[in-house]
């Protein structure tokens, strides 16, 4: 495979001089020899930029530069962020995640298969597969999953952090991961990466004349004319967010719509164990609410009071003022309408919500049992999908019978060897309890001599051994009658 790694290894000295200062001839003609084609490139560069701007009007300059960028950018996405999240390729056989091992591109390639069958229902002869997406992992132990449409659906990209395939810290199992990993690739099957990138142009264009504006005249009252034009800023956050929602619904319709809420529940709480159902937790919050405002211009109020019990929690304590928690409210809520109008992934709450409306019967479940029949529906649906797969393409663990767990080889080793150090630890306690009986007295009440209660017994004094010592203490010494 062509790389660079010569030219990595030229400019690295391998035994420097003067206590390590110094490189060797080699590496300082390698280094040269870069730091001048750099340069040069970014004369080229810069002159191509001069000449483009000598013959076109206002602003040619930024606008080439930024539409080269954004050229750039686009036509190369796929290279540009596999080198800068230092990633490596998973490869054929590669198992991640020793809890429950999962072949990656096995899972990727059945959901995609999945995703091209849903489109060729909805769109007839019109549809066109997508083929297999480059699929990388980085260092990263927050769960990250980057997609990377590319310049067409050929050139695209998954990229996993290795937190993401961590099933033990994201309690997250293969069919959740199949969930997410079918909205990647529903947006890369929309191909509206170049939407994107043009309104990021826009948005890179708007930038740069505001950052120029502080330092010329001319360029500060043109930026103060285009800054509306910010509003680039929050359109390419909502459209972004537009293409979450899109993809969710199609993965509901997919039937794996059950399975991706609880993937976007772990996501917010790993640690989350277990759950009411949507429609206990809004009888919980009812039954907490406040007693109905009957108090002065009750009729006239009572829409807005009625508001405020609605936004307070229920855990929360309703002994203050109403006003005090519509303020308390409204910061809330205003907070988190900021944070998502700049952030170009919704909030997990507002993401379920339609996804919540999509799925029949969900808001109306009130205990596992109904749960339960939500999932074997979904499980049917994605059967109808399931049977359009090739069998050479299909992954079982994520199939309609699927339980998305698999017991490791490693998990029934060390399975096994914890049941023989419990073995032997048992053995140890029988032998020493054995031990502690032979050590109690005899039915005859004969102590068991042991050799240290048989060292104690010889060294007992005897009777007639008392009497003799007796008659030499009273025997007279010569020294004493000196």
């Amino acid at each position: 495979m062509f790389n660079f790694s010569w030219m990595a290894q030229a400019t690295t000295s391998k035994h420097p001089r003067l206590y390590g200062l110094l490189p060797n001839f080699s590496t300082m003609l390698a280094l040269l020899v870069a730091s001048a084609a750099i340069a040069g490139g970014l004369w080229v560069w810069s002159f191509g930029l001069a000449f483009t701007a000598a013959f076109l009007p206002l602003f040619a300059k930024t606008v080439a530069a930024v539409v080269g960028m954004t050229a750039l950018n686009f036509w190369f996405s796929r290279e540009i962020n596999t080198f800068m999240f230092s990633t490596r390729e998973v490869r054929e056989n590669f198992k991640f995640d020793e809890h429950n091992p999962t072949d990656l591109r096995k899972l990727v390639n059945q959901v995609r298969c999945e995703v091209n069958a849903h489109f060729k229902k909805v769109y007839g002869d019109k549809h066109q597969d997508i083929p297999m997406p480059r699929l990388l992992t980085f260092t990263d132990h927050h769960f990250k999953m980057v997609t990377v449409e590319g310049r067409n659906p050929g050139k695209a990209a998954i990229l996993f952090s290795s937190g993401a395939l961590n099933s033990h810290d994201t309690n997250l199992n293969q069919r959740h991961m199949a969930a997410l990993v079918a909205m990647q690739l529903v947006k890369i099957y929309h191909r509206r990466s170049l939407g994107g990138t043009l309104v990021g142009m826009g948005l890179d264009l708007v930038n740069t004349l505001e950052n120029a504006r502080s330092g010329n005249l001319f360029y500060r009252v043109i930026g103060f004319l285009i800054w509306p034009l910010q509003f680039f800023l929050l359109l390419q956050r909502a459209i972004k967010r537009s293409y979450e929602y899109d993809a969710a619904l199609t993965v509901v319709d997919m039937g794996r719509g059950m399975d991706l809420i609880d993937a976007i529940d772990f996501k917010v709480c790993p640690v989350l164990f277990e759950k009411p159902t949507y429609r206990r937790l809004a009888e919980d919050q009812a039954s907490k609410k406040r007693s109905e405002y009957n108090g002065p211009f009750a009729s006239w109020v009572r829409w807005f009071t009625n508001w405020i019990d609605k936004q307070e929690y229920a855990g929360d304590d309703k002994t203050g003022w109403r006003i005090l928690s519509a303020i308390d409210a409204i910061v809330r809520e205003l907070g988190f309408f900021i944070n998502e109008l700049f952030d170009p992934n919704p909030r997990s709450t507002n993401l379920k919500t339609p996804m919540r409306q999509a799925i029949p019967g969900y808001e109306q479940a009130s205990n596992q049992a109904d749960l339960d029949r939500l999932y074997a529906r979904d499980r049917e649906i994605n059967r109808d999908l399931y049977k359009e797969i090739a069998k050479k393409d299909r992954y079982e663990v994520i199939g309609p019978d699927g339980s998305g767990v698999v017991k490791s080889a490693h998990a029934h080793e060390h399975s096994h060897k914890l049941k023989e150090k419990i073995t032997r630890l048992e053995k140890a306690i029988a032998q020493l309890s054995k031990g502690r009986v032979a050590s109690k007295p005899t039915k005859g009440g004969a102590p068991i001599t042991t050799q240290h209660a048989r060292g104690k017994a010889s060294t007992k004094v005897q009777p007639h051994q008392v009497a003799d010592s007796a008659k030499r203490a009273a025997k007279p010494t010569s020294k004493r009658h000196h």
